[in-house]
């Protein structure tokens, strides 16, 4: 017979049966403790690391901007020319002037919200490549810009729109540096 049994002989076999559940359940909740407090410091220690951490594989593009007073500009490939665009995050689609769309075919017209009013623009598949990266058959819409030139006083090929920003996981302009950049 066990020390325990033998002390609480005298109890009852009941009795003794839900001390050492007790002190089973009592043991159990000490080691429960002790493991929760170990994991919370271990969690607490990592959990920074997690949140800094970049996401496993991506990648950040850095494209050289032109900053002028208000505007900011990047320079791109169109079809393989060369395009200035004003960097537009209120334009739903990147629009173009009608050069970097020569030998194209429209695929329909649609109506372009511009400051000055509603505007129709060719919506037509083309190469733009941002820095490094080519997006190929993206669909754009090509559009007269002049009268966008004349209201801002720039010179511009185009608008860079959220058509291609939304692509990309974060978009950060870097004042300091002056560059966009893009993080896959």
């Amino acid at each position: 017979m066990s020390i325990l049994t033998t002390t609480l002989a005298g109890i009852g076999e009941q009795t003794v049966q839900e001390v050492v559940a007790i002190a089973s359940w009592t043991s159990f909740q000490v080691k429960l403790r002790e493991n929760l407090h170990m994991m919370s410091a271990i969690i607490a220690m990592a959990l920074p690391l997690v949140l800094l951490a970049s996401p496993v594989g991506a990648q950040t593009l850095t494209v050289p901007l032109k900053i002028e007073g208000p505007r900011i500009f990047v320079t791109v490939r169109v079809n393989d020319k060369t395009a200035r665009l004003l960097v537009d995050t209120g334009s739903e689609i990147t629009l173009v002037e009608p050069q970097f769309a020569k030998g194209t075919i429209e695929l329909k017209r649609a109506n372009i919200q511009q400051q000055t009013g509603i505007m129709q623009a060719s919506i037509r598949e083309l190469s733009v490549t941002l820095g490094e990266l080519t997006l190929k058959d993206l669909v754009v819409g090509v559009l007269d810009m002049t009268d966008v030139k004349r209201r801002t006083g720039t010179s511009m090929d185009g608008l860079l729109g959220e058509d291609i920003l939304r692509r990309f996981r974060s978009v950060r302009i870097n004042f300091k540096d002056k560059t966009l950049e893009l993080e896959r």
